[in-house]
């Protein structure tokens, strides 16, 4: 059937070729970092928050990523959101006070 034996990977990329799922590109990653900051209104729970991450990846068609990746992109949001709240409330305190 194969003129050369087809290692795991190749089966793997013609698997993901066939079913239309594709890497994450470097473009897309602020894309799901910003899906997380507004995951993290509804949860903090990193668990959760991680399940959202593949989850999200999956219906966009996009291999899901190592958990170690996926968990620094948390750490980005989780951060990123919290850096917005602290700015929310200096915001919001009066100066004069």
């Amino acid at each position: 059937m194969y003129q050369h034996r087809r290692t795991l990977f190749e089966h793997q990329e013609v698997a993901c070729d066939t079913l239309g799922f594709h890497w994450l590109s470097d473009a897309q990653r602020p894309a799901l970092v910003r899906v997380l900051r507004g995951e993290l209104s509804r949860t903090g729970d990193r668990q959760r928050l991680l399940q959202y991450a593949r989850r999200w990846l999956y219906e966009h068609r996009l291999i899901v990523l190592r958990e170690r990746d996926l968990r620094t992109m948390i750490i980005k949001a989780i951060r990123e959101h919290e850096a917005g709240l602290a700015r929310t409330i200096v915001e919001g305190i009066d100066p004069l006070l």
